[in-house]
């Protein structure tokens, strides 16, 4: 409800004024209360008493229901600093080299959404290097911000990002955002050993690489997964099985070396299983 002021023009005519808040579709109701004729009364001199103004019930005067005059309220000019941005884009944490999106939304100095568009937004994201981001106007007072963050060369793992919503050159709410794009995950399945030996020589050291594959098989181009080497006797003595050791070197690049070493000089078989988090990689185990 939006309250008016009234003035009494003294000629039958009264001014209202009023301001308006909320945008949209409001009914206007006028009320009036019939003054209460009084019997005047007199002092000795003859001069009237004066008395305070009767008033009877009040009284709707413009229209019965349905037939109200109705203001329709627009939104004000766009305000920088009440406009919003929502969406995992902005919000949240989204994942490197995929596309994500959020929504700008217009707002006026009262808060009510803008129902058009043609206001000047502009969005910069970075975190050491730039993401381009690309800015639709939808024409309803909502902009779609759309980009692809952890294709640049800067772009090593989870990272934090900066995202700043400007309109005409000043902040909207919350701007600047802090944003984490994150890598997509490796993928066991799809991660491979390279240049896997099938015969060890005891007291020889081999080596053979993992290649960490996220789940769209790209190399992973950094490390820190937590590879798992298990030796298993195929053929010969546990005692045999158990010579046979190895380590992974983190090469912090979505590669891992893998050194072997067979203790027992002998004839036996081996499997060797190579696992990420319980679940072994492309062509595990493997026969030595």
């Amino acid at each position: 409800t939006i309250k008016a002021e009234m003035e009494d023009n003294m000629d039958g005519t009264y001014t209202f004024s009023y301001m308006p808040v909320w945008a949209g579709q409001h009914t206007l109701n006028i009320y009036a209360r019939e003054q209460v004729p009084q019997k005047i009364e007199l002092h000795p001199d003859g001069s009237p008493i004066k008395q305070e103004k009767k008033f009877g019930r009040k009284m709707k005067i413009n229209g019965g229901p349905g037939h109200e005059p109705t203001i329709i309220v627009v939104a004000a000019n766009t305000e920088p600093e009440r406009c919003t941005a929502s969406g995992d884009g902005v919000i949240g944490i989204t994942v490197a080299r995929k596309p994500a999106r959020f929504l700008i939304h217009a707002r006026d100095k009262f808060g009510n959404p803008r129902p058009c568009g043609g206001d000047d937004f502009a969005v910069r994201m970075h975190a050491g290097g730039e993401v381009p981001v690309t800015v639709t106007d939808n024409g309803d007072g909502t902009y779609l911000a759309e980009y692809m963050a952890g294709v640049e060369d800067e772009y090593l793992g989870s990272t934090n990002y900066q995202i700043e919503v400007m309109c005409n050159g000043q902040h909207i709410i919350g701007s600047p955002f802090n944003h984490t794009v994150v890598p997509l995950i490796t993928f066991a399945p799809f991660t491979e050993a390279l240049s896997m030996p099938t015969l060890l020589t005891a007291g020889e050291a081999a080596e053979f690489t993992i290649v960490a594959r996220d789940t769209e098989g790209r190399q992973v181009e950094r490390g820190l997964d937590n590879f798992k080497l298990s030796f298993i006797r195929v053929m010969g003595s546990k005692e045999e099985a158990q010579s046979v050791w190895g380590d992974i070197k983190d090469m912090k690049d979505g590669r891992y070396l893998v050194r072997m070493v067979a203790e027992a000089a002998s004839y036996y078989k081996v499997a060797l299983s190579v696992s990420l988090e319980g679940e072994d990689i492309k062509g595990s185990p493997f026969q030595l």
